[in-house]
């Protein structure tokens, strides 16, 4: 009686972690429910992304924009997640060789920053000399 078919006691331990340490793989961290994570309560800001399409038009200038752009995107806590050329358009029209950038920042308001200062308005001269670009600002969702 009080017991489950098919699993003996020592099975049903170590299945429901009953015995501590049994049944568990070296390391493994215990899954976090929503009561017991440690951010419970706590409020994150959710991180925006820029993701840019561009046509390089003058790769010299090119180079230098993105070299000013990254240094200056950094202040703003800005990481560059991916920059390569699109190979393949699975859907819809691209053009050969378009490229694309994808740039992390800690919010929307870090990255509207970075867009609206003084010193990257200095270097938009350079980027439509250099390229073609459609840049756009998204929001991670809750």
């Amino acid at each position: 009686m009080g017991r489950t078919p098919g699993l003996s006691q020592d099975r049903k331990a170590r299945a429901g972690g009953a015995i501590p340490g049994v049944g568990r793989v070296r390391g493994a961290r215990p899954s976090l429910s929503p009561a017991t994570h440690p951010d419970r309560g706590r409020t994150r800001k959710l991180s925006a992304l820029m993701i840019s399409t561009v046509e390089i038009t003058d790769g010299k200038a090119f180079a230098d924009y993105m070299n000013r752009t990254q240094a200056i995107a950094s202040k703003y806590g800005a990481e560059l997640l991916f920059r390569g050329k699109a190979t393949a358009a699975l859907a819809g029209d691209q053009p050969g060789g378009t490229l694309i950038v994808a740039v992390r920042f800690p919010d929307m308001a870090a990255l509207l920053a970075w867009n609206r200062s003084p010193e990257y308005a200095e270097i938009v001269p350079l980027r439509e000399e250099a390229s073609r670009q459609v840049m756009t600002a998204y929001s991670e969702t809750a």
